[in-house]
């Protein structure tokens, strides 16, 4: 009885190997994604806040130091026809234009609505000019508007001084307020002086600029007086403000003279606020000086009565 066996063959078949991609294996990568996927999702419920907030710093940080350079000041330019300053008195020429000086000599016209701190920028700005006394506060308004609130500087007299200026030579005033801070004298004309009181100093020297301290005592002393005077320039016919003939050579007392435009003179004696002991305050001088004096009248002396009506009256 025969049976058939079957060989085995003699070749084991052949087994076809699976080719790895063009790009390399990503096994590794993916692998490594997993990894960080499977542990944000089992991570506790405080990381799921942390990565917001990452974003959210990360964003304002590079919006502070790339955005609002690059992007704000072209996007967010301060516009100066939107700003709005305080009421300019009568007594500032028409002529003079705050703002275009302001933007002359700062960075003004380079600020965006977008800085944090342009609110101060703007108010630092016209701090500089000579005209504003003191900038109040400054509010950005939506739609890019701006209010400034300044205190202005209110010229008293004008002191003659001899200039040796290459544009201007000879005899010429400037402006000075009751502190003795110097104005822009270009912002006057001839006519525009003719309304204040003179100032008339022996060899003044002019040392300030506009906008800083005139450096003379004596100018700032008389300007102290001219801002007493000055409302009843007209009134009276006051012309200037002279040193009086007694001063001392140490000028540690100075005394002044007012001059009328009649050519008549009365003596005032100290500046306001710096009498000396015993003599009239200014306001007592003044009410002297209303009554319509002779000339060569001494006002400490023809005050006196009127202090003593004042006190009898309980003035004091």
């Amino acid at each position: 009885m025969s049976t058939n066996v079957t060989k085995p063959s003699a070749k084991p078949a052949k087994t076809s190997k699976a080719k790895a991609p063009a790009g390399g294996d990503e096994r590794p990568l993916r692998r490594v994604l997993g990894f960080v996927i499977r542990r944000i999702a089992t991570a506790p419920m405080a990381f799921a806040f942390l990565w917001p907030a990452l974003l959210a710093v990360g964003g304002y940080w590079a919006w502070q130091q790339w955005g609002v350079e690059h992007v704000g000041k072209q996007f967010a330019r301060l516009e100066t026809s939107e700003i709005h300053l305080t009421d300019r008195p009568d007594y500032i020429p028409e002529r003079v234009d705050l703002t275009r000086e302001v933007l002359e000599s700062t960075a003004l016209g380079d600020l965006s609505l977008l800085d944090r701190q342009v609110s101060a920028r703007i108010a630092q700005a016209y701090a500089t000019n000579a005209w504003i006394e003191q900038v109040l506060a400054v509010r950005v308004r939506s739609g890019g508007a701006v209010d400034v609130q300044v205190r202005y500087r209110r010229p008293v007299a004008m002191v003659r001084h001899w200039s040796r200026h290459a544009d201007v030579q000879g005899w010429a005033y400037y402006p000075v307020d009751p502190q003795g801070i110097v104005l822009p004298p270009s912002a006057f004309t001839a006519e525009d002086a003719a309304a204040y009181l003179v100032i008339n100093i022996p060899e003044v020297d002019l040392r300030g600029t506009p906008g800083f301290s005139c450096g003379d005592s004596r100018v700032t002393a008389a300007a102290n007086l001219a801002a007493v005077l000055a409302p009843y320039r007209r009134q009276l016919g006051l012309a200037a403000i002279e040193l009086h003939a007694e001063n001392n050579p140490n000028q540690r007392f100075l005394a002044f003279d007012i001059v009328m435009q009649s050519g008549r003179r009365m003596v005032w004696g100290s500046a306001p606020g710096e009498e000396l002991q015993g003599e009239p305050a200014a306001k007592y001088k003044l009410q002297a000086l209303l009554q319509s004096p002779p000339g060569g009248t001494d006002l400490r002396v023809a005050a006196v009565p009127v202090v003593h009506r004042a006190a009898e009256a309980g003035g004091e």
